[in-house]
């Protein structure tokens, strides 16, 4: 989910991946728990029924699948998180404690029963992340969000800096600085938020390529790391004021208000 100014395709590294020519992928889904809630089991004890881990075989080798699941098969919660899959997406990735587990979770294999049991345990315990994520889930209403606000939260998801002495363009789930921007207790679900209404854009590179496109030459020719921030502040700033991406924005919430946990203001 990089550019290198060279216009490459940009890609979200948390949920895609690609093949070499040539080279063939196998695919195990594990047993999964059932999509259907019960309402007369504690929620904590289901807390694991919104999550889907997958084993799959790259070239022999296994690497793990997980996220928030659609549950498309539940006709009362599945528009809900079929509607909001990219903005879970971001809560688990940024919040949940299961990434740090990967190795461990891995190790079980080939015993997919242990391992679906472990990484359902480990998303039970993780309680700090079930208080950031259920009430998403539940929309239980927090503060309003200003779109001034929404614009400077989305502006920071285009993260210009260097990688390996090159400059390089993330619009990425988590390599960024949104998170830094604000502790307070609404701010994951409209930083998901914002993350979502991009990530659903037709072609979200051409918002940063019109803001650079002034300083390619300068960006190729290596600045200085303080130049290197003034232009990664300019960024933000421009696209914070940007009419398209307000546009965006102010759509992705017409499109998805009756799910989100919070009014959006202008």
């Amino acid at each position: 989910m990089m550019e290198h100014l060279n216009m490459a395709p940009v890609m979200n590294e948390a949920f895609s991946w690609s093949l070499r020519p040539g080279k063939s992928l196998m695919f195990l889904a594990l047993a999964s728990s059932s999509p259907l809630l019960s309402q007369e089991r504690h929620e904590h004890s289901l807390f694991h029924d919104l999550f889907r881990v997958e084993v799959h075989y790259y070239e022999g080798e296994p690497y793990l699948n997980t996220g928030p699941d659609s549950l498309k098969a539940d006709p009362i919660r599945g528009p809900l998180c079929a509607s909001l899959w990219n903005a879970h997406s971001y809560l688990y990735t940024n919040y949940s404690e299961v990434f740090r587990h990967e190795t461990e979770l891995l190790a079980l294999l080939p015993d997919t029963v242990a391992l679906q049991k472990q990484f359902d345990d480990l998303l039970d315990t993780d309680t700090s992340f079930q208080r950031t994520y259920l009430p998403s889930f539940k929309r239980e209403m927090v503060a309003p969000l200003h779109i001034d606000s929404a614009l400077h939260i989305a502006a920071h998801f285009f993260y210009l800096h260097r990688v390996n002495e090159k400059v390089t363009m993330h619009v990425c789930i988590g390599i960024n600085k949104v998170k830094t921007l604000s502790a307070a207790p609404a701010y994951p679900y409209y930083a998901a938020f914002c993350y979502m209404a991009i990530w659903g854009m037709e072609d979200f590179s051409m918002l940063y390529q019109k803001m650079i496109e002034p300083y390619k030459a300068e960006l190729r020719g290596n600045p200085t790391d303080e130049r290197l921030q003034e232009l990664e502040q300019l960024v933000y700033d421009e696209l914070a004021l940007d009419p398209q991406l307000r546009k965006v924005l102010l759509d992705e919430y017409a499109r998805k208000a009756e799910y989100l946990n919070f009014d959006l203001v202008r």
